[in-house]
């Protein structure tokens, strides 16, 4: 791994090849704006392990198969979400290689995951090796945080640079990054039935699933918890609650200060 190319932020631009302008101060994004596809990688990974190389590999007799499946069914998605999204640039981020700021927070966190198990993590970090040997798409991690910070933090980056973004995920924390004004939506890849085509999210496509507007996304996993992160909410409060209260009230915040007057 210390091989590996771990790009900083700041070498982003250069990256880029100077494509992106400085957005004007109080502008919207432009249609002719370059576009970024920023890339979920750990979550695509695991996804494409989930459903083309698991249960392969899980029989020792077929690990190679399992292992080559998930390979090019990672690859075959890249491929076909570009040829799709013709971007302008394309980056992935992956989660830090060791522990991150939140499993010291909670001894907890994402304890229901096992990602050694059936071998994923030999695929991982094959899929890196071959991503990094290629030069074709750079690779963002930063120590103590996972890819969804990283994509975060690009994305921004970006935004600020005058481009659009585009993010390819499967996980439902980034629909907070989604802004319409700024041209940032996401490339949803449902955990299940997923027919190949990633679904564009908008403020209205998140706000007809979640049931909250974006920037409401995290206020309504702190109430309902999320179980994909073993990570538990308010007790009694599920996603429906969740959602009624973030209706009544601004924020968390606005709850909280408000306890005497929430309906019960």
């Amino acid at each position: 791994s210390s091989k590996r190319c771990i790009l900083q932020f700041g070498q982003l631009l250069q990256v880029l090849g100077g494509r992106f302008f400085v957005r004007p101060i109080g502008s919207t994004c432009s249609l002719q704006a370059p576009v970024a596809l920023l890339v979920d990688g750990h979550y695509l990974a695991w996804r494409c392990w989930y459903s083309q190389g698991r249960r392969l590999a899980e029989d020792r007799h077929r690990n190679a198969d399992g292992l080559v499946n998930a390979r090019d069914a990672f690859f075959r998605t890249l491929e076909q979400v570009g040829s799709a999204t013709k971007p302008d640039i394309t980056a992935i981020a992956f989660d830090s290689l060791g522990p991150t700021f939140r499993h010291k927070l909670s001894a907890t966190y994402k304890g229901n995951r096992n990602y050694k198990a059936g071998g994923f993590d030999v695929y991982m970090k094959g899929l890196q090796d071959e991503l990094t040997a290629s030069h074709a798409v750079p690779i963002f991690q930063a120590s103590g945080f996972e890819g969804d910070d990283v994509l975060g933090s690009l994305a921004k980056f970006i935004v600020k640079k005058g481009g659009r973004v585009r993010i390819l995920t499967g996980d439902q924390d980034l629909f907070q990054l989604v802004d319409d004004e700024l041209d940032v939506a996401c490339l949803y890849v449902p955990s299940r039935g997923w027919s190949g085509s990633p679904v564009l999210m908008r403020s209205m496509d998140v706000k007809a699933q979640m049931k909250v507007a974006p920037s409401k996304v995290v206020d309504l996993k702190a109430l309902a918890g999320d179980s994909s992160d073993n990570i538990s909410g308010v007790k009694g409060i599920g996603l429906v609650t969740a959602a009624r209260l973030l209706e009544d009230f601004e924020s968390l915040d606005d709850i909280y200060s408000s306890l005497s007057t929430v309906s019960q």
